[in-house]
């Protein structure tokens, strides 16, 4: 065997070799080109939210069903492979996002809707690498959202919040007032909408950064009060902005 034809052979199982590990790890890559749906409600009693998502919009609204409703919709060759796992434990549903290791090669994409019932719950937390999330009249105490590149819609009813952004947008309305508030951007902005309210203390810590509000606010240094303070707020912001402002 000559050199030239030893190049080839090894060219060859070398090709033969990466396509079997992409069929490894992602399964069958052939695929439905169409869109695809899967579907499951959950009827147990649910308290907290859990949702890890790689890349693709997470979408929450509110249903008149029982239960909570979770419907993923993916196109392209999406990998059996890479469909959501989720469980249920201790009161807390958990979905995670079924792509592994170098998603980056998915040659598909999804999304995640989650359809809750009219009910409270304690708590949601959401960590998103690269897309848009969204939610409407959701009625949660506590929240916790994570996100990178992507922006952020969220409305309804909250007690205590957390946001930390990197290079994407939030904008969140609440219809009662904030107890507490945690907010971190880099590169990003953020909108906060909360009702008249009995006042506020912002603590706002910045590298390139703005704040405002229509709240007649009193300013000492980085600490921004409205009427006689009370409830507790924190920013954390490198280039990016902050606005308070109150509900029409």
């Amino acid at each position: 065997m000559n050199k030239k034809m030893g190049v080839v052979l090894w060219s060859i199982i070398l090709t033969a070799a990466v396509i079997v590990f992409l069929t490894l790890l992602f399964g069958d890559l052939k695929g439905d080109e169409e869109n695809m749906t899967r579907e499951w409600v959950f009827t147990e009693s649910i308290q907290k939210l859990d949702i890890e998502w790689v890349s693709g919009n997470v979408n929450l609204n509110r249903w008149d069903g029982e239960g909570i409703k979770v419907v993923q919709t993916s196109w392209g060759n999406f990998s059996e492979k890479q469909i959501l796992k989720a469980d249920i434990t201790g009161g807390t549903l958990k979905i995670r996002d079924g792509r592994r290791g170098f998603h980056l090669f998915s040659f598909g994409g999804t999304n995640l809707d989650i359809y809750v019932p009219n009910q409270s719950f304690e708590a949601m937390d959401l960590d998103s690498v690269s897309g848009d999330i969204n939610g409407t009249a959701l009625d949660i105490s506590r929240i916790n959202v994570k996100s990178v590149s992507g922006s952020v819609h969220l409305s309804g009813a909250f007690a205590e919040v957390q946001v930390d952004t990197t290079s994407g947008s939030v904008t969140l309305t609440s219809e009662t007032m904030l107890e507490r508030m945690g907010l971190k951007a880099v590169s990003g902005s953020l909108t906060i909408m909360i009702p008249e309210n009995d006042g506020f203390t912002l603590n706002f810590d910045k590298v390139s950064g703005s704040y405002s509000t229509d709240f007649n606010c009193s300013q000492e240094n980085d600490r921004y009060t409205y009427k006689g303070g009370g409830a507790m707020f924190n920013a954390d912001v490198v280039s990016g902005d902050v606005k308070i402002l109150r509900l029409p």
